[in-house]
């Protein structure tokens, strides 16, 4: 990126960002910061109307900001997306999808969660629509459908809760594999769920298939791995088995002194 310099081209723009989108899977969330405002900066200069592309990079600058807890500054940026690409595209266009659902997730992660449900009812039925002719944006709906089903979850709603889910991990398998990441997190949400409508023991097997899926994806001592063995302890603990959740902490603790040590 430093031999770009003063490059202000649409390829220096795209650069940036894929630098952003790298920084911030590494968790350098100032570098990432930097690099997304950058290519915002060149795209800004060179045109003057709402283009999507730059509407990506402010949902990528907003969820950098969402991670940091910057809960103004996402909404806003978020929000100017979602303006963006209906003003350019229409308002029904499939890329809306990930837009509404990074505005509703801020929304629900500041304890607004009934502004959430409207952009997520309005991004599955744009994602409805859009997989009949177009099955790559399978993996977007589907995301909708596991957004929608944790905000049901969370306003106590499982009745409508359960087929969400159910119809959001069966399309995360078709689409993305057995062995994706967020097969792993529609599992552990479900499960989450299960526990808190007393199904315990029907929550166990979704948690060992979520901790394997984030095991052989991130490693053992990741901290995504020991939510999911901490969500499981929880479990056991309330079917009485209590030997099998000291177990299973004693486990969790040893991976901690692991990562700890930098074994």
């Amino acid at each position: 990126m430093k031999q770009k310099g003063n490059d202000q081209s649409d390829d220096a723009s795209v650069t940036y960002n894929d630098v952003g989108i790298v920084y911030t899977k590494l968790r350098q969330l100032d570098q990432a910061e930097a690099a997304f405002e950058q290519s915002l900066t060149i795209l800004r200069k060179k045109y003057k109307q709402n283009l999507v592309q730059i509407a990506i990079r402010l949902s990528n600058l907003g969820e950098l900001y969402r991670q940091q807890k910057k809960w103004d500054q996402a909404e806003k940026l978020h929000m100017q997306a979602i303006s963006d690409k209906e003003n350019e595209l229409g308002p029904t266009h499939p890329s809306l999808v990930t837009s509404l659902n990074n505005l509703a997730i801020v929304y629900r992660e500041t304890k607004r969660l009934d502004e959430s449900f409207p952009l997520l009812e309005r991004a599955r039925t744009i994602g409805a629509e859009a997989i009949k002719t177009d099955p790559s944006e399978i993996p977007n709906y589907a995301t909708a459908l596991h957004n929608l089903a944790d905000a049901y979850a969370g306003k106590s709603q499982f009745d409508k809760a359960v087929p969400l889910y159910d119809q959001a991990l069966e399309l995360r398998r078709k689409a993305l594999g057995n062995e994706h990441p967020h097969v792993a997190e529609t599992l552990n949400n479900y499960a989450n769920m299960l526990v808190t409508m007393k199904q315990y023991e029907k929550s166990l097997p979704m948690y060992d298939e979520a901790i394997a899926i984030r095991e052989n994806e991130y490693g053992k001592t990741d901290q995504r791995v020991l939510k999911v063995m901490n969500n499981k302890a929880q479990a056991l603990e309330y079917l009485k088995r209590t030997d099998d959740a000291v177990k299973l902490r004693a486990d969790m603790k040893a991976r901690e002194d692991k990562a700890k040590s930098g074994g």
